[in-house]
């Protein structure tokens, strides 16, 4: 259950499991929280696809590392802190919507963000190869943008008081990582067939368009 590649010393993602609804407030995506049942059929329907379709999201839980092993061994129970939905996983351009259980503190929450994005972003642009990958981070979440930029991404999009804080808005920033090695063929037609021809690599934003508000 802890892919090597999307683990951490403080924490590791995973697959979604049915034991998660029971965990809904700390990674169920929406602005409402939901009771254990309604978070079981919406999983359910996320993960009812076709075997010849991929499915539209990728949906991972954020598990924290206890750090204390006598209370891990005594507890036996993951702490899931959050959830990570990753859309079209498979394609061209990925956005990557991270979200922290609201009961963390701010700093904390920042933190394990920025801890997530070294694990996804990297996998998502180098293993899956999309063109670009898409992260929302907010303006007051200083260690993630840090991390960003860490990680050679660049800021794409500023929204204004996008988000809503205790007291306070905060601005959302997107922020991208180009995938410059991303090569897409060219179709030439010759005589009685088609022949692929490797173009220069081809870069495009996942928000074409957006600038600073």
């Amino acid at each position: 259950m802890q892919p090597l590649y999307l683990s951490s010393d403080q924490l590791y993602l995973r697959a979604m499991i049915a034991g998660d609804a029971a965990l809904a407030a700390a990674w169920f995506p929406g602005a409402f929280p939901v009771n254990g049942d309604q978070a079981s059929r919406w999983l359910r329907e996320q993960h009812d696809t076709s075997p010849w379709d991929g499915p539209p999201h990728t949906w991972l839980a954020v598990v924290e590392r206890p750090t204390d092993t006598t209370d891990a061994e005594r507890n036996g129970a993951e702490a899931v802190v959050g959830g990570v939905r990753m859309s079209h996983p498979r394609g061209r351009t990925t956005d990557v919507k991270i979200r922290i259980a609201p009961s963390i503190e701010p700093v904390a929450a920042d933190q394990l963000q920025a801890d997530v994005m070294r694990l996804v972003v990297p996998w998502a642009r180098d293993e899956l190869e999309a063109m670009v990958v898409t992260v929302a981070i907010g303006s007051d979440q200083p260690v993630s943008i840090a991390v960003a930029q860490e990680l050679g991404m660049l800021q794409a999009a500023r929204l204004r008081d996008h988000l809503a804080r205790p007291g306070r808005r905060a601005d959302l920033l997107w922020y991208q990582a180009l995938n410059a090695d991303r090569r897409v063929p060219e179709v030439v037609l010759t005589t009685g067939a088609l022949t692929l021809v490797p173009s220069g690599p081809e870069i495009g934003g996942a928000h074409e368009g957006a600038s600073d508000a």
